[in-house]
Order: structure tokens, then sequence, then C-alpha cells
């Protein structure tokens, strides 16, 4: 039914739009040119700049909807432990959930930390523009590394994307 109604408007349009012929006296102006429009820019991902601390040895994952960097204070030894700063920012129109149920779980080898599975609680920041968690991280041996995994989310406007990622930094 809806087609017949359409069908017949577009014939009348059709037949009213014949009928017209411009007059011979009048020249028809051209058609005005739009502008050109500039195809749109991606955002640009938002890259935290490492803290003064976090001068050693680190790992990034750069992706369109957010940054995570893990950095170790470099110079740790049996004795001092090294602080590994974990940070997640967003990127582009995105930004940190604060509800989502963050975890970050860490499995450090030829070595070890006081708290391998930390959550929202336990973060040093926890905003909408970053997630930073800071954790002592003691050397056993010659050669440590810290395995993670963080589980997190970023939003945009129209959504909201669970994500999961590991990573590894090495004390050397």
């Amino acid at each position: 039914m809806r087609i017949d109604r359409v069908a017949a408007c577009l014939g009348l349009l059709l037949s009213l739009g014949c009928e017209r012929a411009p007059s011979p006296s009048v020249t028809p102006e051209p058609p005005a040119v739009a502008p050109p429009v500039n195809p749109p820019v991606p955002p640009t991902p938002a890259v935290a700049a490492p803290s003064a601390e976090a001068s050693g040895p680190r790992a990034e994952i750069s992706e369109p909807s957010f940054v995570l960097t893990a950095a170790l204070t470099a110079g740790a030894t049996p004795a001092a432990p090294a602080s590994l700063a974990v940070e997640l920012r967003g990127a582009g129109h995105f930004h940190v959930n604060e509800q989502y149920p963050v975890v970050l779980e860490l499995d450090v080898r030829d070595g070890a930390t006081e708290k391998p599975s930390l959550r929202r609680a336990d973060a040093a920041e926890y905003t909408q523009a970053v997630a930073r968690f800071t954790v002592p991280v003691t050397r056993a041996g010659a050669r440590t590394v810290v395995l993670g995994r963080m589980r997190f989310a970023v939003c945009s406007a129209e959504n909201c994307v669970p994500e999961s990622r590991n990573f590894a930094v090495a004390i050397n």
C-alpha cells in the first residue's frame, strides 16, 4: 500500500517537473559549487608522558581506543624494590570506564610482589582520564620479568568496550 502511494507521488512530481521548461530569454545560473569538505581526521591517541620515576624498562600498548603503559623504575636490587607503574588512558574520544570491575594480575618471574592481583580499590588513581596502579617489585635473581594482564573497559559516547591485554617488562 505504501509503495503505491510513493509511486503515485513520485509520478506526480515527475510530471509537474516535466511541464516546466525554462524560457529562452532567461539563462539559468550555474549551480553553486559546494566548498570542498575535508575528510574527518581520526582522533590522535592520548599518550601519557612517562612519569619521572618510571625511567627504566617499559612496555606500551597503543590502540585506537586506549593506551596501556607498564614501566619500572631503573636500578632495582634485591634490597631496594622497583616500583611498577601500570597506567591506562583512553585515546581519541574514549575514556576509562570507572564502573567496570578492572583487574590487574601480575606474575613476577625471578622476583616477587606483595600483591599479585589488584582491583579498582588498589589503584593509586582511578578516574575517567586515567587508571594508575603502583606496585613494588623485588628482584630475586639476575633477570626479573614482570608478566601482567589487565582487564578493563573504555567507553565512548555510543558504547563501552571491554578489553584484556597482556604485557611483559624485564629488569635486566
